[in-house]
């Protein structure tokens, strides 16, 4: 029984990593096509590539 509650608990945090790490590709794919297609609108990244 505890084991089965152990992985339970195991999967669970998982699950948790693999959504945070989905959000996380997912946010950088979209600042990058962004960049890519209207780089005006990322300061940011205009800041870097003028300063490297």
């Amino acid at each position: 029984m505890p084991m089965k509650l152990k992985i339970c608990i195991f999967s669970s945090h998982f699950t948790i990593v693999i959504l945070f790490l989905a959000i996380c590709i997912i946010k950088g794919i979209i600042n990058t096509v962004r960049c890519e297609y209207n780089p005006s609108s990322i300061p940011v990244h205009d800041s870097e590539v003028v300063f490297s």
